[in-house]
């Protein structure tokens, strides 16, 4: 009959290419200078890590005391004259230099508002607005509307806690 000589634990690779965890990669030599850096980070690993834990701290605070100053600087609406009683509110949306700024208006008049304008002043040299005045054709009493402006901070460090250069909104 037949012999008994094949071999079941050996497989044929069908698959020429080699697995990708089997590839070997061309890690650099060890250098001097790497070898001192890690054993830097060794021996000082609790103070690396202490300096980076007081950094973030430090960020998060001052990212916290920056939100507190712009919330209770800003009001939430603003009416601008008395002869249209129109409330303003807005959003800004981003870290900078580039923002996105939602106006929300809201008419407390007894009759619809038609044809105004909603204009931002502003510094030119320190903020640039994709659409500084924005046509409004009417506003019903009690909705309220969102319009949406790009705005780009020239200089964001000359800009830090000043508020008489921040940008004036106006319904006309």
């Amino acid at each position: 009959m037949f012999r008994r000589t094949a071999n079941f634990n050996t497989r044929m690779d069908y698959n020429p290419t080699p697995p990708a965890h089997a590839l070997k990669l061309a890690i650099p030599k060890k250098t001097k200078i790497f070898i001192d850096q890690t054993n830097r980070e060794l021996e000082l690993a609790s103070k690396i890590h202490q300096a980076y834990q007081k950094e973030l701290f430090n960020l998060r605070y001052k990212v916290a005391a920056e939100c507190l100053q712009l919330v209770s600087s800003s009001s939430t609406t603003v009416s601008t004259t008395s002869t249209l009683p129109v409330e303003i509110s807005v959003d800004i949306h981003g870290f900078g230099p580039s923002f996105r700024m939602v106006v929300h208006l809201l008419s407390s008049r007894k009759n619809n508002l038609y044809g105004m304008l909603l204009s931002i002043i502003s510094d030119p040299e320190m903020y640039e607005f994709t659409n500084p005045l924005i046509p409004i054709h009417s506003l019903a009493t009690g909705q309220s509307y969102s319009y949406t402006t790009l705005l780009y901070c020239k200089d964001p460090e000359k800009v830090c806690g000043l508020l008489d250069s921040s940008p004036r909104l106006n319904v006309f």
